[in-house]
């Protein structure tokens, strides 16, 4: 097959060709011995505008980059080249990994992904990986590509070259893949708040274990829907991108860390909490922060959540208890909230209801008024599940978290 032929558009006419949003493909193959996949085109250049070191053996594309150069690198794109903004697409967001197979002259090349909006100035993330005389499998947790958007990928691979020495690299394989798919409720974060110029709430979650674990954070809001219009900005390695459509999915490798800010303190504030499912243990926290004059912080550790939770109370002295639950069930609920006494003695009985998947925060004396100007214990019952967070406010207009008990 000629290089004109390989760089002959392949592409399907749709405007945008999309895979489920949050599913990998099953079979997003970018290259199959020579063959590219459906809709993927491949393109070349370098720092001298060469594109006449790109061909075939019939099994593998044979990239030889030329001596004297800066800089060169073979790119594959979903559909033809296009301007930022105006290009075409796929929703990679649900895949795990980036795996090629590669052999050639030993030395390094970089791999990078870019998404539509990325310019082509070298800025897009690249992962660094070590090319032997012998074919090899490289796979690169999606994760490593931090800046990236995988909502919309343009260019789902490239090879770099760099430096004026010529080498020649052989790729028969190009490929994502689903990873481990998370596999269940690894824990809620019962509150989260920002915005309206008050409120922040940053979300740490970390991997404890020696192999990668597949992260997917939902941010609900009180009436349980998604919030999706509002923005995160997801730092992970070092790097920051801001992402919108409430929620949030990753890799992270062993012993790494992910962080995740919640929307602009400058625009109207949401609140609510978050659901954080991962194919192996991960744990974290989230830090909400009053921008008030009087600055306090409060502290939600990721929890299993239960049928009943129970929370210390004190509302004497000028101290008020707030309370914020979460509704794990995806149906609505009503939440038995039952009162005492530090002596023991029974207050009250209140319902509370909750939808489906439905948040609330309040104080407790205005849903139990039978604990005003008293302290005590508090039980939240609820059959489909409820994780919850208490919030101690002093007369001083600052305030603490208070954590609930399992039982």
């Amino acid at each position: 097959m000629r290089v004109a032929r390989l760089l002959h558009v392949v592409y399907c006419t749709l405007a945008f060709v999309l895979s489920v949003a949050g599913q990998c493909p099953p079979d997003q193959v970018v290259l199959n011995g020579a063959s590219l996949g459906n809709g993927v085109a491949v393109g070349l250049n370098t720092s001298g505008g060469r594109t006449d070191w790109l061909s075939n053996d019939g099994a593998s594309l044979i990239m030889q980059y030329p001596s004297l150069q800066s800089w060169g690198s073979v790119f594959f794109s979903f559909g033809a080249a296009g301007s930022v903004g105006s290009r075409q697409s796929r929703d990679l967001s649900g895949c795990g990994n980036l795996v090629l197979e590669v052999s050639g002259d030993p030395g390094s090349v970089d791999i990078g992904v870019q998404d539509w909006l990325q310019r082509p100035d070298g800025s897009e993330s690249k992962v660094t990986i070590q090319v032997s005389s012998q074919w090899q499998t490289v796979t690169i947790p999606l994760s490593r590509f931090a800046r990236t958007d995988f909502t919309h990928v343009y260019v789902p691979a490239e090879v770099v070259f760099g430096g004026p020495q010529p080498q020649t690299v052989r790729v028969r394989s190009i490929k994502y893949t689903a990873g481990t798919p998370p596999s269940g409720r690894t824990g809620v974060l019962a509150h989260i708040a920002a915005g309206g110029g008050q409120w922040s709430t940053v979300v740490t979650l970390f991997n404890p274990s020696a192999s990668p674990a597949t992260v997917n954070v939902a941010f609900r809001g009180d009436d349980g829907a998604a919030l999706g219009a509002v923005p995160l900005t997801v730092t992970q390695h070092g790097a920051a991108q801001t992402v919108t459509g409430g929620t949030v999915s990753a890799v992270l490798s062993p012993s790494s860390s992910i962080f995740i800010a919640i929307g602009d303190p400058s625009v109207q504030s949401v609140v609510g909490w978050a659901d954080v499912q991962s194919s192996s243990l991960v744990n974290g926290f989230a830090v909400f922060r009053s921008l008030s004059a009087s600055p306090s912080e409060g502290t939600v550790t990721l929890q299993a959540g239960s049928s009943a939770v129970i929370l210390p109370y004190d509302n004497t002295g000028g101290f008020v208890t707030g309370v914020a639950l979460a509704n794990l069930s995806t149906s609505s609920a009503t939440v038995t909230a039952t009162a005492w006494d530090d002596s023991g003695n029974s207050l009250d009985s209140q319902p509370i209801a909750l939808a489906g998947n439905g948040h609330t925060s309040f104080a407790l004396s205005n849903q139990v008024p039978a604990t005003a100007g008293k302290r005590g214990i508090v039980q939240f019952q609820s059959s489909g599940g409820v994780s919850g967070l208490g919030l101690r406010f002093s007369p001083f207009g600052t305030f603490t978290s208070v954590p609930v008990i399992a039982q």
